[in-house]
């Protein structure tokens, strides 16, 4: 789990929306009649040292003992300097979610790394300290909502040198909230701020961040502020944002952004009040109370069909698979890279599993089947996207570029391991196809996805180079659904096409809506199998 991420460190980042979820690494199981339920396990900081040179962007990783030792379990966003809300606390929008035996061992390790680097890997970010808790005396501790658990974290040194520097004792803030698990669905809604302060030469940044009971679930993407700036529609889900009570209060918290944040208004709403209207209106003072500005509130309407989080506190997990075209030859390798990339992290927050699977496909010599391993290794598992790409590599450049590429065979191929997958583990599996689209079974792979109505897989196919390609051409029109050639139709949608032309002018901008398909296809294969 080390690296499985490629662009979460760079600074760009920091200006994105960031959205509480379910987040683990393994599938998590309630069972009421043997005492198991799910937490979220919530984190804050306090004087977090640094080394000084750069900017105090810290995350959190936490680590559960397993068969093997210390495994890292999840982690947590980055908590960004620049959008940090009350330093010298250090804030995290993302708990961790886990699934609580009174009965069982639960010692949990926690590490904070400091941003040092926008390499893709942990192991190029520096580790500041680290400390341990467990969950019994987590929950015994904290009797009411507003309580936390404080735990002092000890500093790492390298070759035994102290090159950080911190006044105070740092700590680690831990806090739990219990998941309900009768709650479900989304609540869906957009914002906008329309400012009466004039900024003529110099416009700040502006973002806002909702909590609850003191724990924030929601941070906006920033915006410039103009006389009236819009955010990107949001979507809540009810588990992490009020649960079964609508009347829960939610604060949110308006930030402005120029050398330094600063908060420049707040107010309080519930889910009720802003679903009896379809807008409304917030006035919002500062600390001399001058009116400065509105907050408006548009909402569009709630999802009571399950959403991923839900399907995930259900035990239902969801694994990514990458297939690689090898007959487009070494010329596309860049182009490769940069989808794995850009697929990879877009796949991030919802394809938690780990590790990857993944494996090359073509045609060499007149076989069949055209399905090959890209490792020694026998499972053809990876712990990261960037060591797909390594042994892509590698492969690709030692071995006999395939002449052809057919898809039947891995369509065929997923199909069955997914199948296999949800037998075994209730795994979800989204396929994402890498090829320059000049396949020569076009029909064949049609039928074969028109099959996968009910199997609890999804494709994500990306063409590069030309977007004229056999495969894009009976595709594309498509969208989502196929027609076997005996005249039945997918009920749901069961890929999405995608391109990607390695051109400055087409960057991978599209890419990111692999999350957004895949998760789409995702709730219509639920709904369409009626899990609850």
């Amino acid at each position: 789990m080390d690296c499985f991420v490629t662009q979460e460190y760079r600074r760009l980042w920091s200006l994105k929306s960031v959205t509480a979820h379910i987040n683990a690494s393994k599938p998590l199981i309630q069972n009421q009649t043997a005492g198991t339920k799910i937490i979220n396990i919530h984190v804050a900081a306090d004087n977090l040292p640094n080394d000084g040179t750069i900017g105090s962007d810290y995350i959190c990783v936490m680590s559960v003992f397993g068969p093997k030792g210390w495994e890292k379990y999840a982690r947590t966003e980055v908590s960004w300097e620049k959008k940090n809300m009350c330093q010298p606390t250090i804030e995290w929008i993302q708990p961790f979610s886990i699934t609580y035996d009174p009965e069982g061992l639960h010692l949990l390790h926690f590490e904070i790394y400091q941003i040092t680097s926008d390499f893709y890997s942990l192991k190029h970010q520096k580790r500041i300290g680290e400390c341990d808790s467990d969950i019994s005396t987590l929950m015994r501790e904290i009797k009411r909502s507003e309580d936390f658990l404080k735990v002092q974290i000890h500093p790492f040194y390298e070759d035994g040198v102290d090159s950080f520097h911190s006044e105070h004792t740092p700590y680690l803030k831990i806090r739990y909230t219990d998941v309900n698990m009768k709650v479900s669905g989304s609540f869906f809604i957009k914002a906008a701020f329309q400012s009466k302060c004039n900024h003529r030469f110099f416009k700040p940044s502006i973002f806002f961040t909702i909590e609850k009971d003191n724990i924030p679930f929601f941070m906006s993407d920033t915006q410039k502020l103009e006389k009236k700036c819009s955010f990107e529609m949001i979507e809540l889900s009810q588990q992490l944002s009020c649960g079964e009570n609508l009347d829960s209060q939610l604060k949110l918290n308006i930030f402005e952004n120029s050398k330094k944040v600063k908060a420049i208004g707040s107010f309080f709403t519930t889910i009720n009040e802003l679903s009896g209207a379809s807008e409304s209106d917030f006035e919002i003072k500062n600390e001399k109370g001058c009116t400065i500005g509105t907050f408006i509130i548009n909402f569009i309407g709630k999802s009571k069909a399950q959403r991923i989080d839900d399907l995930q506190l259900r035990g239902i997990s969801v694994q990514s698979c990458f297939a690689l075209d090898f007959s487009a030859g070494k010329s596309v390798c860049d182009s490769y890279r940069m989808v794995l990339n850009g697929v990879g992290d877009s796949l991030n927050s919802i394809s938690q599993i780990k590790p990857y699977r993944a494996f090359g496909f073509g045609i060499i010599d007149n076989q069949k089947q055209g399905i090959f391993s890209i490792t020694k290794e026998k499972c053809g598992e990876f712990s990261s996207v960037q060591k797909i790409m390594d042994k892509y590599r590698s492969k690709l450049f030692k071995c006999v570029i395939p002449q052809t590429a057919k898809l039947y065979p891995v369509i065929k191929h997923t199909k069955q391991k997914a199948i296999e997958k949800w037998n075994q583990y209730r795994i979800f599996t989204i396929v994402t196809i890498i090829t320059d689209g000049n396949i020569t079974d076009v029909q064949k792979t049609i039928d074969k996805l028109a099959e996968c109505d009910d199997v609890p897989i999804c494709y994500i196919i990306v063409t590069i180079k030309s977007k004229k390609n056999p495969l894009r051409s009976a595709l594309c029109q498509a969208h989502g659904k196929v027609i076997h050639s005996n005249g039945t139709k997918t009920k749901r949608r069961v890929f999405k096409m995608l391109y990607y032309a390695n051109k400055f002018v087409n960057q991978p901008h599209n890419l990111e809506d692999a999350a957004h398909a895949a998760t789409k296809m995702i709730h219509e294969w639920a709904d369409l199998n009626g899990l609850e």
